[in-house]
């Protein structure tokens, strides 16, 4: 059954005519989906094959998702992807929370089953953005959960026919991401990461280290702005939201514009002190309070127009499609080419994730 996006919760803007009723399936092009047939047997040489196929092919495609690899756990699917050849990276400072599973394996995402995610890529904001990500679906939800897929080449491609202003705009203002990050031991409202967990991981006073220095030591190296508040971390960074992708030269959409903005909690199901109802939602400008987990605005600090939200989304939606998980489906994501989200749950549902850089011998 395809996905209701019309009047969805914590999907923002969904009550506005434009908005689709459901989201439709897989295109002809959009993602490629292969079937894989091993010339040789076992998960190292499938590692090996996927590696190749990843560096050769997903930058044409955008997305990907391949069947019949032969990976039946977390175990497995770090095997495969560490027998690929490509640089596999570790997620620090994300928005959400990633345990490790296994090696370079991690949940892809920390947050409810009850919580639906507009189109994003992953990180932008990061200095160097991963150039890929690989998702391995152990297990299907129960229900709901459809994954989500979005063009990016198409929604640069209208917002540049349609609104050439904005994307002048943008090109020239960049886009800065605020985040807020709870201190886990001072904050008592809901935590999606905390700054402990996202920059001083593993480190605590019986490893003799300083957390506070282990975090601000990493935000420098990352050229990120920070403050300390008496309940968390504040800390931003400005960047493009169009980039240049780093093997084909293209420009790309690569952003979390509007899933970082201020609008999400509209009707955010874990945020109910910031909903607002839908006529200020897409008449009224929102503001980074207090404690709120994130937020965009120009990288100046100018709020963005609502008039630019809805190009920004309408653009997303437009050029997105859904499927369902698959036991043992591998996805593949070019993170400048295509965006991701995801529809709520009924679980039990396990979906992992890997970020990957590139090969050595390719130039990021």
């Amino acid at each position: 059954e395809a996905p209701r996006v019309r009047n969805r919760d914590s999907i923002p803007f969904s009550h506005l005519p434009w908005m689709p009723e459901v989201l439709g399936g897989a295109r002809e092009d959009f993602p490629a989906v292969f079937q894989y047939r091993p010339a040789v047997t076992g998960v190292e040489a499938a590692g090996k094959e996927l590696g190749s196929f990843i560096t050769e092919n997903l930058h044409r495609f955008g997305a990907s998702v391949v069947k019949g690899l032969p990976v039946g756990s977390t175990a497995d699917f770090s095997e495969l992807m560490h027998a690929s050849g490509l640089e596999l990276r570790d997620y620090v400072g994300g928005v959400t929370t990633r345990p490790l599973e296994a090696p370079k394996v991690t949940p892809a995402s920390g947050e409810g089953p009850h919580v639906s995610m507009e189109p994003h890529n992953d990180n932008p904001y990061w200095p160097r953005p991963m150039l890929r990500l690989v998702l391995f679906c152990r297990q299907p939800p129960r229900s709901g959960g459809q994954a989500q897929l979005t063009d990016g080449r198409r929604v640069l491609q209208q917002l540049q026919r349609e609104h050439p202003n904005f994307v002048a705009d943008l090109k020239r203002r960049k886009v800065r991401y605020v985040h807020f990050y709870p201190d886990a031991e001072a904050f008592h409202g809901v935590v999606i990461n905390s700054w402990q967990a996202a920059y001083a991981a593993g480190c605590n006073s019986s490893a003799s280290c300083d957390m506070r220095k282990v975090a601000e030591e990493a935000l420098r190296r990352d050229g990120r702005g920070y403050e300390w508040t008496p309940t968390g971390l504040r800390q931003w960074e400005v960047s493009d939201v169009v980039k240049v992708h780093p093997v084909t030269g293209e420009e790309t959409w690569t952003s979390q514009l509007t899933a970082m903005h201020c609008t999400v909690f509209d009707n955010h199901p874990e945020y109910v002190d910031l909903h607002r109802s839908k006529e200020a939602a897409t008449s009224e400008q929102c503001f980074m309070q207090d404690s709120m987990p994130y937020h965009t605005t120009f990288g100046d600090g100018e709020e963005f127009p609502i008039e630019l939200l809805e190009a920004v989304r309408r653009a997303q939606w437009a050029h997105s499609v859904a499927f369902d998980y698959e036991l043992g489906d591998v996805v593949l994501i070019d993170n400048y080419l295509a965006m991701h989200g995801r529809f709520s749950f009924e679980g039990p549902r396990e979906l992992y994730i890997t970020l990957v850089g590139g090969r050595n011998e390719e130039v990021l």
